[in-house]
């Protein structure tokens, strides 16, 4: 998988596409090792996707929802117990 935040990539430029049926903007940077990052926002400035391609290999990633505030239940385990404070109590 191509570097997420590969500071040294080079911004190519925008272009108006359109994704699953909605129309994007397309923001496209090059790393130094030639892959390519794609990222796609709504006109509402909603991020929408990613694309990352390097050589023959392309990862898609759609975005349904993005949002600062965290479903607690999806990182609930069934059976899991803390054992972080038994631990330390060793220490």
């Amino acid at each position: 998988l191509t570097n997420l935040t590969d500071t040294n990539a080079k911004y190519v430029g925008s272009t108006k596409v359109k994704v699953n049926g909605v129309e994007c903007t397309c923001e496209e940077y090059k790393a130094d090792d030639g892959s390519v990052m794609k990222y796609y926002f709504s006109s509402k400035k909603e991020w929408k996707r990613m694309e990352f391609i390097n050589g023959d290999k392309v990862s898609i990633y759609d975005i349904e929802s993005l949002s600062g505030k965290v479903d607690e239940s999806v990182f609930s385990l069934k059976g899991y117990t803390d054992i972080t404070d038994v631990i330390m109590a060793q220490v």
